[in-house]
């Protein structure tokens, strides 16, 4: 078969194209991991009150491969560049996480790794989803950039009222979603030509 487009039809791909499809699709299915990661780790601790060991820890790591996936469908240019800079990061920082619990470094090292991953996997989020903002069906990375932190502080809010589980139901429909933006990114939604 020839290089042509993924479907057999149209015109030889590019090594540029095939890239973007490539970082689209990997962040497209990190996308939908981590949604289940969080997902499954919130619906655990709902039923049973435990934790499964390292989804929680995953998941940003993931994120943060998901808003690099991101970043390389936009159109070469500033927003582009910054999330991909702020995606790294992330990966770092979510890296620093999963080291953290392989190892057991202080605790102060797993919390502001943390912190720093995932406020940079959502700044990558905001950035994106900024940049495609004239797009009426692009809006999901913005809105999953500027909810979650409010979801999850009224998750907390709630818990303190209700008790601990019911913090989790925000991750359950964050992590869905995350599963909604893999879907988009596998799709080609955010690719431009």
């Amino acid at each position: 078969m020839d290089r042509t487009h993924f479907l057999g039809v149209g015109a030889p791909a590019s090594p540029r194209s095939r890239a973007r499809r490539f970082t689209g699709a990997a962040g497209g299915l990190a996308a939908i991991t981590a949604g289940l990661c969080w997902a499954v780790k919130a619906l655990a601790i709902i039923v049973t009150g435990l934790q499964p060991a390292l989804l929680f820890e995953l998941a940003p790591l993931l994120m943060a491969v998901a808003v690099l996936g991101l970043a390389h469908q936009l159109p070469p240019g500033r927003p582009r560049t910054i999330s991909s800079v702020v995606a790294t990061a992330a990966l770092v920082s979510a890296g620093a996480v999963l080291v953290d619990q392989l190892v057991e470094l202080p605790d102060v090292v797993y919390g502001i790794a943390m912190a720093s991953a995932n406020l940079m996997i959502l700044g990558g989020l905001v950035v994106a989803g900024l940049s495609l903002r004239r797009r009426l069906d692009a809006s999901l990375p913005l809105v999953l950039g500027l909810v979650t932190l409010p979801a999850v502080l009224a998750g907390g809010l709630a818990a303190i009222a209700l008790g601990e589980r019911v913090l989790e139901v925000p991750l359950v429909l964050l992590g869905a979603l995350w599963v909604a933006l893999g879907t988009l990114l596998l799709r080609g939604r955010y690719s431009t030509k």
